[in-house]
């Protein structure tokens, strides 16, 4: 039987400070720029909590087209990171076909911290 190990407090806070320490101008431009999006400004939102941290970036088009984008970067548990990610985005993505809720749409999501642009 296998069992979650479950992280300790000072572990799951270093991977939030190195998560966070990733969410730098540079890095969200390189998440950006396939979509033709530059990041201009960015700011965690008050409402973010502590382990799941929601962030409201305003950016330009190569048109001069501004966009506000809301990143949210789930919990690093490494339980979480990735059953949770998977479904709310399952979630949403079938919302969005089976209803007429107004859904935000997602653009992109990594479930794996090694392989996201924001690692």
């Amino acid at each position: 039987m296998n069992f979650i190990q479950h992280p300790s407090y000072s572990e799951q806070m270093q991977d939030i400070k190195s998560i966070l320490s990733k969410i730098t101008i540079e890095n969200l431009n390189k998440l950006l720029e396939r979509f033709d999006f530059q990041c201009i400004s960015y700011e965690r939102l008050q409402t973010s909590g502590r382990i799941n941290f929601i962030f409201n970036l305003k950016t330009q088009s190569k048109t001069s087209t501004y966009t506000e984008f809301i990143l949210k970067v789930s919990n690093p548990h490494r339980y979480w990171k990735e059953l949770r990610t998977k479904n709310e985005v399952y979630t949403i993505q079938y919302l969005i076909q089976h209803t007429t809720i107004p859904i935000p749409k997602i653009i992109d999501y990594s479930v794996d911290s090694k392989t996201s642009i924001l690692s």
